[in-house]
């Protein structure tokens, strides 16, 4: 079962709610059971034979968490268990994400590709295995998360965050899952969280699916042995990048959404990324709390420990640090994202990105006219941004690395189909698309597709976001944007977002809903 699916909208959601509310009136200590149960048939609605996996894992993870308060100060035995513990998750996800894939390669079961077989792997198993990583080793310093284990379980299993996180720390969010989780969501928090559901919603089906649409039969041609015209190449790589940049934004926006009409408030996960003006402050934006996981769990170690081995001064260590931790830290996270070298090139090449713009804008006190100083403005900043990721981007969509060559080789005007004119692109764009299943349903030229995209490109520059619309200020660590537009409790509002809601099911009802991107991870 999916967010965007009519059972989900019509049937579970309302159905869930309004039991909840009637625990809460008439069986308040009922009311967190009711929840956990009604995530955990979520998850078997998703593929009931993946539900052992889950229990299994939030049964291990919190009876070693109990041990782990338990023995307190032992700092060795503390140590041996939260290793092994932190193994084993690992280990689970990896043969689930990786080891199959292996073997499957190994056989060499009909040519099938690691991507087309990733569906392996459990629902959410990426998001609930680090998730329940964070709260072992917050179980290890403090005994702050004592809890009881229903509270633990729903912790793991909520479905507004199950699918794709955010990555809550049971430390921070403990009083949430134990004691406000009983307690009636007033109306204005229950309106802002369903018009905040109904505007992700949106966002998936009509935005992001239909720039999906579009590129789909692009990255298929290519994946047959076509080549794209450089227009056809461009298109592919920007729409890429805005389809999932909308993708997972819709999501983020579903998840808060639901977090909020049960009285949850769930750490916002994405927050304009392409407004960034830095490769840094790309990925800090971008999975909000899965960046923040990685900082706090292989970059910064990995930081403080080659900081600790590099000779010289203390300015000179940290630089070398720096860009030694980054790129490791990014291919971490292509590897989580999936086991094709495509995920760890784009991880290195991130990294690389990411460094050497650090060094690039790195102000130093050099003299040109009289005290000014060298330095990169905002704009030439986010115009690199702009150009470099789309290309970077592209390593996460193709199946192999020689698929993203044909895409360079079209975009940069290499290979020898290539038009030379713009009378030539915009016909070999033509016919590149005329031979694409499927695109002549959606529009009967290109021009609709590159002024889509554009529109969409337009969208994520300048328009306020969600978190500034619905002003979620719940969140310290995300900065909250001003803006005019604030949605409040109105009937202007009230007919909009149900306009928006007709909108939403109307494309539902016209197409299949494309699968949540960041679920196959």
């Amino acid at each position: 079962m999916s967010y965007q699916a009519l059972v989900f909208i019509f049937v579970f959601l309302p159905v869930v709610w309004i039991c909840h509310r009637l625990a809460l009136r008439f069986a308040r200590p009922t009311a967190k059971t009711l929840l956990l149960v009604a995530s955990l048939l979520f998850y078997a609605l998703g593929d009931l034979s993946y539900l052992p996996i889950l229990a299994g894992s939030v049964v291990f993870n919190f009876l070693v968490g109990k041990h782990l308060m338990h023995i307190g100060r032992q700092a060795k035995a503390r140590a041996w268990v939260l290793g092994g513990a932190i193994s084993a998750n690992l280990l689970l996800l990896a043969a689930h994400k990786y080891g199959l894939i292996s073997v499957e390669r190994a056989g060499g079961i009909g040519g099938v590709t690691a991507l087309a077989y990733a569906g392996a792997i459990p629902l959410g198993m990426s998001f609930y295995t680090l998730q329940q990583i964070t709260y072992l080793v917050d179980a290890s310093h403090s005994a702050k998360c004592r809890s009881d284990f229903s509270s633990y379980a729903l912790y793991v299993t909520f479905f507004a965050q199950i699918v794709a996180g955010p990555i809550v720390r049971f430390s921070r969010n403990r009083a949430q899952f134990t004691e406000l989780v009983g307690r009636v969501v007033n109306r204005e928090q229950l309106h802002r969280g369903l018009s905040l559901f109904i505007f992700g919603l949106a966002k998936k089906v009509v935005v992001a699916d239909s720039l999906g649409r579009i590129v789909n039969p692009i990255f298929a041609h290519v994946a047959e042995g076509g080549t794209p015209s450089l227009l056809a190449a461009w298109l592919a790589a920007y729409g890429f990048l805005l389809q999932i940049y909308f993708d997972f934004s819709a999501y983020s926006d579903m998840a808060v959404g639901i977090g909020l009409m049960f009285g949850i408030l769930l750490p916002i996960n994405f927050n304009s990324p392409l407004q960034a003006v830095s490769p840094t402050d790309f990925f800090g934006r971008w999975h909000i709390t899965l960046s923040a996981f990685i900082r706090d769990f292989v970059f910064l170690p990995t930081l403080n420990l080659i900081r600790r081995l590099t000779p010289g001064e203390r300015a000179r260590r940290m630089i070398v640090a720096w860009s030694v931790a980054t790129p490791i830290s990014l291919m971490a996270v292509g590897l989580w994202h999936g086991a094709t070298i495509t995920f760890v090139l784009w991880g290195l090449l991130g990294g690389l990105n990411a460094v050497v713009f650090q060094l690039m804008t790195i102000r130093r006190k050099v003299r040109l006219t009289g005290k000014r100083r060298f330095h990169m403005p905002r704009w030439g900043r986010r115009v690199i941004i702009l150009l470099t990721l789309p290309i970077i981007t592209l390593l996460v969509r193709v199946e192999q690395v020689g698929e993203a060559w044909v895409f360079l080789s079209g975009m940069f005007g290499w290979s020898p189909t290539a038009g030379s004119s713009l009378t030539t692109l915009f016909k070999g764009a033509a016919d590149d698309f005329a031979v694409m299943n499927g695109f002549r349903q959606i529009t009967e030229s290109p021009a609709y597709a590159i002024i889509g995209v554009g529109a969409a490109f337009a969208i994520t520059l300048w328009a306020p976001n969600t978190n500034s619309i619905f002003n979620l200020t719940h969140d310290d660590a995300v900065e909250v944007a001003p803006t005019r537009l604030r949605w409040c409790e109105s009937i202007t509002w009230a007919i909009f977002t149900g306009c928006v809601l007709t909108i939403a099911i109307a494309f539902i009802g016209y197409r299949s809903p494309l699968p949540v991107i960041y679920g196959q991870f």
